[in-house]
């Protein structure tokens, strides 16, 4: 419909007296009508409503309608500018019973009906007409996009003829039973083995317990026959295929039902997602997901384009892997070892989706696998899945620009074949990287212990080299204390207990190279003691202290660049007076780590206001750990630009001279 036309048409006319009959009454809107010759009859309904703070009647829309050409279009006058909309009446006025809420004329009352060839209710004849060309135009919207997605589907190929058989026997390896009928006896039982389909007899079965097949040397679950009438297994599958331009990757979910009659299960198996991967000259690709759902809320059951940008991935489906070897050839997957990890173990589920995004983004991958060390893929693609990188803290524990194996992960051969022997995973990696690194020795047993023990095995080694105490007598004394901590407690939680009560004998000035301070026999209630001490004492203990290490990080730390200084407090008072001025937390949550020598704090001024406080900076393991100013406001682009100056040139040079 043309705009330009239809806006130079004239606003129906009304009876003033009306108008002040209509403001006086308790209705909403107020309906006028009128027919129009324009290229075909069109009908314009104008819509007028009440002003919220007055009686005062003003017009709100106009709607013209073109049954000939079955289009609509709606002239908003609602705001200061003027605009055209697509929405019907119904909408536009949101009424929900109209002989309440909207007031029609008797004239265009009939103009509505004789337009519609109708009888009765003229405003549901507007409705049904703007429904009726909306649902068409709808179809034919739909159309365009089931066409479009019927065309790709043309593409994908047929499962192999063995998938079936695949999926019972590889991607359903757990569901595998042994029915049997109990009876009260010392003498073996007839059973039925699932898997086989043999007769077999087994002793002292239980029900829902593991068991191994006498027959097929399946392992299988014990199923009583009276408490299994209804058995239902689930998993999701996947395959890759070939096809024009790129590979698809379709996901199953996968259903076996054991009824009554268990001898014969039911399989089902649901195609829910195809994902194609479109590859370019330059071998990058782009991804288009499908899915088997709903199609736009329509009840139609039938392949939808994803609605997602981002691809989603199962975190646990298995691969059928018999094609890969031909599926990935000449793609930038073919030395992925994406089969191997497939295969490392019989219906082995994993993220199918995030391997492949792995290994385009860590190649190394292809050596782990090589190697076998299955553990600490496994770990590196949960960590990928969930956060997308290696492991938390990954540049510490890998060298990407490494030119081999062993320099990527930071240890030399005979570490690797360590690796390898224990199947390591990334906790196992970063305890024996921190073992190459200091040239210590420590057993396999030692090794496990520290990895699945502690949050950040890094820390364990800085606690010996800090005290000069071997790992093994870590080890031995956290393991005695134990027994002093409730059963909740674990052994992490006594090694913090540890590190608190010996920085705080530090403050003290406790002997620490003595043994009796260093192992308390109850370290636990040395810990609470020390702890009570310090409280009653602290402020004057934090001041000592951070007045004892002010020359050395003076030394450290002093620094300007351009207008700006950069320097360590030189008692508690300075802290206090910093928090105060800045309205942040640096004295109440930051005093006692730097007492504890667990942090740096610093005060970034500018030279010429060089006593009034402007950002504070925390350092920690030489690192910039964050620079606050007034109100714990960020950085500004020039104290941002002084901090890059100061990690480059200054924290660089104390990278090897631990302060915190």
């Amino acid at each position: 419909m043309r705009k330009v036309k239809l806006a130079e048409i004239k606003t129906c006319k009304l009876k003033k007296s009306f108008l002040i009959k209509f403001s006086e009454t308790n209705i909403k809107y107020f309906i006028s009508s009128q027919i129009i010759n324009f290229d075909n009859d069109i009908l314009m309904l104008c819509i007028y409503s009440k002003c919220e703070d007055s009686s005062k009647v003003e017009l709100s829309y106009r709607v013209f309608i073109d049954k000939t050409k079955k289009d609509y279009i709606t002239q908003d006058f609602t705001s200061k500018e003027i605009k055209w909309r697509k929405a019907i009446l119904s909408n536009l006025l949101n009424w929900y019973w109209e002989e309440y809420s909207v007031l029609v004329d008797n004239k265009s009352t009939r103009n509505i009906l004789k337009y519609f060839n109708v009888k009765e209710k003229p405003l549901s004849a507007v409705d049904d007409f703007q429904n009726a060309v909306l649902k068409e135009k709808l179809e034919k919207k739909h159309e365009i996009i089931t066409k479009r997605i019927d065309e790709k589907m043309k593409i994908v190929p047929d499962l192999p003829d063995d998938f079936t058989e695949w999926v019972d026997e590889e991607a359903l390896v757990r569901s595998r039973y042994i029915y049997y009928k109990y009876r009260r006896t010392n003498k073996a039982m007839e059973g039925y083995c699932t898997h086989c389909g043999k007769k077999v007899f087994v002793n002292k079965p239980r029900h829902n317990k593991e068991g191994i097949c006498p027959r097929c040397k399946s392992k299988v679950i014990y199923k009583a026959e009276g408490k299994s009438k209804n058995v239902e297994d689930f998993t999701r599958t996947s395959i890759i295929q070939r096809v024009s331009g790129g590979i698809i990757i379709r996901s199953f979910s996968v259903r076996k039902f054991y009824r009554e009659n268990y001898k014969k299960p039911q399989l089902m198996i649901h195609e829910v997602s195809r994902d194609f991967y479109e590859f370019s000259s330059d071998n990058s690709f782009n991804i288009k997901t499908y899915e088997w759902r709903n199609f736009k809320q329509t009840d139609v059951m039938r392949w939808c384009e994803g609605e997602s940008s981002l691809n989603f991935d199962y975190s646990r489906i298995s691969l059928y892997s018999r094609n890969l070897d031909d599926v990935l050839n000449n793609t930038i997957w073919k030395y992925s070892e994406i089969k191997h990890f497939a295969t490392v173990e019989p219906g082995y589920t994993f993220p199918v989706y995030s391997y492949l995004g792995l290994y385009t983004k860590y190649p190394f991958i292809e050596q782990l696998m090589k190697l076998n060390l299955i553990h600490l893929v496994k770990d590196i693609l949960g960590s990928y899945y969930s956060y997308g990188r290696c492991c938390q803290g990954e540049n510490d524990v890998f060298n990407f620009n490494g030119k081999n194996i062993k320099n990527i992960l930071k240890i030399d051969r005979k570490f690797l074949s360590l690796l390898q022997k224990l199947n390591a995973g990334i906790s196992e990696l970063k305890v024996i990287e921190e073992v190459f690194k200091r040239k210590i020795n420590i057993t396999n047993e030692e090794i496990f212990y520290i990895a699945d023990k502690f949050y950040r095995e890094k820390d364990i080694f800085d606690f010996a080299t800090k005290y000069s105490i071997t790992i093994h007598r870590i080890i031995k004394y956290i393991s005695s204390q134990m027994l002093n901590y409730d059963e909740h407690s674990k052994e992490n939680d006594i090694f913090s207990d540890w590190e608190d009560y010996l920085n705080n004998c530090t403050l003290l000035k406790y002997d620490i190279k003595s043994d009796s301070v260093i192992f308390p026999r109850n370290l636990k209630q040395k810990h609470d003691d020390i702890y009570k001490l310090i409280k009653n004492n602290k402020r004057e203990l934090y001041d000592k202290a951070i007045k004892e290490m002010y020359n050395e990080l003076l030394e450290k730390f002093k620094w300007n660049f351009g207008e700006y200084i950069i320097f360590p407090p030189k008692n508690a008072a300075e802290l206090v007076k910093e928090g105060n001025t800045l309205d942040h937390c640096v004295a109440t949550n930051y005093m006692s780590l730097m007492a504890r020598r667990k942090t740096v704090i610093l005060f970034l001024r500018k030279e010429d206001k060089i006593d009034m406080p402007f950002y504070t900076v925390e350092v920690k393991d030489n690192e910039v750990k964050q620079c606050r100013g007034k109100g714990n406001c960020g950085m500004t682009n020039e104290v941002k630009k002084f901090i890059e100056e100061f990690k480059d040139k200054k924290l660089r040079k104390t990278l090897n001279e631990k302060i915190a």
